[in-house]
């Protein structure tokens, strides 16, 4: 599964891809145990072969909120850990049980003068990150709970019948309460899907390949519309780029 994966994300040779593959090895992991604690140096990153796992913040009274969800076919770390090599800020633990491939991050960044494709596969799992990260913060800032919850479900159809719902309540920012109101309107037809049918097509052609796979890869429409951005006058290629600019690391 896992080199599917990663050749599905670039293009690998063989010898690349096994080089890679050979860092992971699987674990184990039962419900509840920790994979990044907060204060602690992180030095493994994971990918999910089943299972969930969540990240989350937690402050001095011990309430915790919940950041993201990490399922199958994903990868798993404290990035800003493994990047800076300083404390980790947040918390990683399993809400099921779980079968992960593991490896050490250095041993993996330690390949890239030699392996390029695996550096451009770290450059393209951290853009990924990235974009979902800032798509989140806008989410949660611009949309009202009742859209959150169905871009939820849209995202991750099945989640909801293998963890808590107070898990899922805590990562939209309402409480439990809230969520059950929402979901008692949803079943009675009052909260309906995103509907994207009035959203301008962003097929613009683009003279950077990068935009263009933001756009079209990373859910930028959705953000884009959303934010008011792309409506049924158009968007002009200048725009999308500083629309896109203003939101990406100013390295980029």
């Amino acid at each position: 599964m896992l080199k599917e994966i990663l050749k599905h994300i670039t293009p690998f040779d063989s010898e690349t891809l096994e080089v890679l593959a050979n860092l992971f090895s699987e674990e184990q992991m039962s419900k509840g145990k920790v994979f990044a604690k907060k204060g602690e140096y992180s030095k493994k990153m994971a990918f999910v072969k089943s299972g969930v796992l969540r990240a989350f913040y937690s402050n001095e009274k011990g309430e915790e909120y919940n950041k993201t969800f990490f399922t199958e076919k994903s990868f798993v770390g404290a990035y800003s850990s493994l990047v800076t090599g300083g404390k980790n800020l947040i918390n990683i633990d399993c809400l099921t049980n779980c079968n992960l491939l593991v490896a050490e991050y250095q041993k993996i960044t330690a390949l890239f003068e030699q392996y390029p494709q695996v550096e451009r596969l770290a450059r393209i799992v951290a853009e990924q990150f990235f974009v979902s990260k800032e798509k989140r913060e806008i989410e949660l800032v611009t949309l009202e709970a009742k859209d959150r919850y169905v871009i939820f479900q849209e995202e991750h159809p099945q989640l909801e019948q293998l963890i808590p719902q107070y898990h899922i309540a805590s990562y939209l920012g309402i409480s439990p309460t809230q969520l059950s109101h929402i979901r008692g309107q949803k079943k009675k037809g009052q909260v309906k899907k995103n509907d994207l049918s009035q959203m301008v097509p962003l097929t613009i052609p683009l003279s950077n390949s990068f935009y263009q796979n933001l756009v079209d890869i990373y859910g930028l429409k959705e953000l884009l519309y959303n934010e008011g951005i792309a409506n049924k006058s158009g968007l002009p290629l200048i725009k999308l780029k500083s629309t896109i600019n203003s939101i990406l690391p100013n390295s980029y």
